[in-house]
């Protein structure tokens, strides 16, 4: 069986929290390779790149490793839908005799959580295509993750790794762009290089909603 990561989010722009949290991800559950799924721009936010724009520096950032891929899944198809949907292309293009391994920030698991993962419309499908991994993240540890993890969710189907949260953001970022900062701790130097030549991230920064993001809008997982 193997074992194929997915790493969902709108990547605006990807960062190295993104890249070391994947890393340590695959590294302890022997993934192949981890897949990061650029979210088309999400309806519900305004100011967000265009998608092609975040998903060229997504390709840029994995350039020339084996272990890390940028997936179009989410862009090539028609309209917006499920993360449901989005692994069904998966399964087209990578067959049988794979597991996907759906990366979900901790915050998902919260009981209160209006986004709790267990009241998605597609849960129970999607425990049935793939095993949840759950990132803890912020100031859910992952002894609480854990415990949450075994009341909500079926045992086969969760995963619970600790890895070490990266103090770094899309939105730290977009401001040390937009103040002139350096970004060299927070980005790689190809994704730094488009954003000096695109030149992002400068002027007015927008104020973004609160929002549930589905598979790439999935949880942008375990470092924002």
């Amino acid at each position: 069986m193997r074992d194929i990561g997915i790493f969902g989010g709108t990547f605006d722009p990807i960062h190295v929290g993104h890249l070391r949290a994947a890393d340590c991800l695959r590294r302890a559950l022997a993934l192949e390779k981890v897949l990061f799924v650029t979210s088309k721009t999400p309806p519900h936010k305004s100011g967000v790149l265009d998608a092609e724009e975040r998903h060229a520096m997504v390709s840029a950032a994995v350039a020339g490793s084996p272990y890390f891929e940028a997936s179009r899944a989410d862009l090539d198809r028609a309209g917006f839908g499920s993360e449901i949907e989005i692994l069904h292309i998966l399964r087209e293009q990578y067959g049988e005799g794979v597991r996907f391994n759906l990366i979900v920030s901790a915050e998902y698991l919260a009981p209160d959580y209006e986004w709790n993962i267990t009241r998605w419309e597609t849960a129970e499908e999607l425990f049935q295509l793939s095993r949840i991994v759950i990132c803890p993240r912020g100031e859910i540890t992952t002894d609480k993750a854990r415990e949450w993890a075994k009341k909500l969710l079926p045992a086969s189907t969760v995963e619970v790794v600790d890895c070490p949260v990266v103090p770094v953001s899309s939105s730290v970022v977009r401001r040390a762009v937009n103040e002139g900062g350096s970004i060299d701790h927070l980005v790689l130097p190809p994704v730094k290089n488009i954003i000096a030549r695109k030149g992002f991230y400068r002027g007015a920064l927008p104020v973004l909603r609160p929002r549930f993001e589905a598979l790439p809008q999935l949880a942008e997982s375990c470092a924002l």
